[in-house]
């Protein structure tokens, strides 16, 4: 894994937490103009993520090829027990601390659906989203794991184009049925990653540096342009995305240093899954205990702890959770699985 990457990822994930503590801590109304940026940080984080998978999930390709159902396997171990933890967490804090704000509600098929990452309208009247509203975006990951696994299946010399072409062709053809619940042009961001992959694979000799030049001056000129011309809509944060990954690929010499900076960068990749997941049930939790404070330091102290409370969380889950015991064994009984 580039660690370049995996401080991106971890940096993304804190833009989507900081959006949701003004949604869900400070109810929309930040008390200072800075809090102003985080809904736009939020929104980027999740195109970040998508690019940053299509990227990953091409690295890895090679060593899944004809052998889709383990790689199968794996993303489900990977991603759905953190999952179902998490989606537990915040039903039995909802019971115990209502007075959160969790900005959820389920019942019982809702519920289910959601465990099951089925796109479900959240009882809340906000649209599409599961219980743990935040994985809405683990359909998408899962929807992406599972046309991968399939062309991996079969063997194919090239997994990486024909999966690229089945998403692209699926994206553009339900670009107006929304099935997996949100925007299906989302689709196309894991493509990118996989194209940004192929970019980096491919041998341009000496010309690399000056390509590499061209492509980010590119992305850039189009990021402005679209982004002034129509603001923050798929396409511009699509763009954006792929100029941050594009850029922090390039950038993986200065990552691969060792100093506390770019370790703590890569702690907080590492770490990212389990913050995106637990950030909005520990916001909650804060809210029902203590609540929000006219008193600017206070508010400050608070908006801390839940910061701190967020990250030492995370690390706990990571531990034992993502990396303990349960999720090794998991991973050691894949590999008895048919080799196909």
């Amino acid at each position: 894994m580039y660690r370049s990457l995996q401080a991106l990822r971890g940096i993304a994930a804190w833009g989507v937490v900081s959006t949701h503590i003004v949604q869900s801590y400070y109810m929309s109304r930040p008390p200072h103009a800075v809090w102003n940026l985080a809904p736009k940080l939020g929104l980027l984080g999740i195109d970040v993520f998508f690019v940053i998978s299509g990227f990953v999930m091409a690295l890895t390709s090679e060593r899944y090829n004809r052998k889709g159902l383990l790689f199968g396997a794996n993303r489900i171990i990977r991603i759905v027990p953190v999952y179902w933890f998490y989606t537990g967490l915040l039903v039995v804090s909802i019971l115990v601390l209502p007075r959160g704000t969790y900005l959820t509600s389920w019942e019982t098929q809702t519920l289910v659906e959601s465990l099951l990452l089925i796109p479900n309208l959240n009882p809340n009247g906000y649209g599409f989203y599961p219980t743990l509203y935040v994985a809405w975006t683990l359909t998408f990951e899962m929807f992406f794991y599972l046309i991968f696994a399939v062309v991996l299946l079969f063997g194919t010399r090239r997994p990486i184009q024909w999966c690229a072409v089945a998403l692209t062709v699926i994206a553009i053809a339900f670009r107006s049925r929304p099935f997996l619940g949100n925007a299906t042009l989302l689709l196309l961001e894991f493509v990118v990653g996989m194209g940004i992959y192929g970019y980096f694979k491919a041998s341009f000799g000496e010309r690399k540096t000056i390509l590499n030049t061209m492509v980010v001056l590119i992305l850039s000129i189009a990021t402005t342009w679209s982004s002034m011309r129509y603001g923050l809509n798929l396409l511009s944060r699509s763009l954006i995305g792929t100029t941050a990954v594009f850029t922090f690929v390039l950038a993986e010499p200065i990552f691969e240093r060792v100093g506390y900076f770019n370790a703590f960068l890569a702690k907080l990749g590492d770490v990212s899954y389990s913050t995106y997941l637990c950030h909005v049930i520990v916001i909650g939790w804060f809210y029902a205990i203590v609540g929000t404070s006219e008193n600017v330091f206070v508010d400050k102290v608070f908006a801390l702890g839940i910061v701190l409370s967020i990250f030492a969380v995370s690390w706990l889950s990571y531990r034992f959770i993502e990396d303990g015991a349960l999720s090794r064994s998991l991973k050691r009984a894949a590999r008895f699985l048919p080799p196909f």
